[in-house]
């Protein structure tokens, strides 16, 4: 979609209205899992069902990395994660190119991932001290059949990706269900995942100390909507 201006519009509270545009090099054919923005060289990403695809705005398209995708997560450092095949994978955009990092076959199939980095400061956001997008050292996995989800890391110099954190979501198996859908086991499972900080404040304390750094967090959106 596209903002389209009209001068005709100046004068009402409503400053323009959206139309659809075509934005060359956008495979339309095939279902999108993810598209977004790559602040390095400022590119665009878009994975499909079938391969990573890293173009210009101009739409020439400069690599592409292909495989069989079924869930999908990208940020604007060009991190990239996804599953191929029961295989969680690992991207990079280095240099106009889509690189292959890391990969670790998951025990189930997965049903959620996020990449998104935690924000270093309220001022800077999702920025760097030397204004550069931050990169995530984590992505987040959920799995269908285990009621878990994995903090995963993918820090620089790693070889391969390391379960570093791994927590069971309570599925109440014990109590009286509080609504028809929260008895189905099936809608206890993760089916999205975000990875985000929160709570930046100067006089606020976590843990017990002041930190205006805020707190990272991750939200997990479960089948019945909690």
């Amino acid at each position: 979609l596209g903002v389209a201006t009209d001068d005709a519009m100046a004068d009402e509270d409503v400053g323009g209205s959206l139309e659809e545009v075509v934005l060359p090099g956008l495979e339309s054919s095939s279902r999108t899992l993810y598209v977004g923005h790559v602040e390095a060289n400022d590119r665009l990403l878009q994975i499909t069902e079938t391969e990573a695809r890293l173009f210009s705005w101009a739409g020439e398209i400069l690599s592409t990395w292909t495989g069989a995708i079924t869930v999908a997560s990208a940020n604007e450092a060009g991190q990239v994660a996804l599953l191929k095949g029961g295989m969680v994978v690992c991207l990079e955009i280095v240099s106009d190119r889509v690189e292959k990092l890391y990969e670790r076959q998951m025990v189930r199939e997965v049903s959620c991932i996020d990449v998104h980095p935690f924000s270093k400061s309220k001022e800077a956001s999702s920025m760097d001290v030397d204004g550069s997008v931050s990169k995530s050292s984590l992505v987040a996995v959920g799995l269908w059949d285990d009621y878990t989800v994995r903090l995963m890391s993918i820090a620089q110099g790693m070889e391969d990706l390391d379960v570093i954190d791994l927590s069971t979501i309570e599925t109440e198996e014990t109590e009286e269900p509080t609504s028809p859908s929260r008895g189905n086991r099936n809608n206890m499972m993760a089916r999205s995942l975000c990875l985000v900080t929160l709570d930046f404040s100067s006089t606020g304390t976590h843990g017990g100390k002041q930190s205006s750094q805020g707190v990272d967090m991750l939200f997990v959106g479960l089948g019945d909507g909690t």
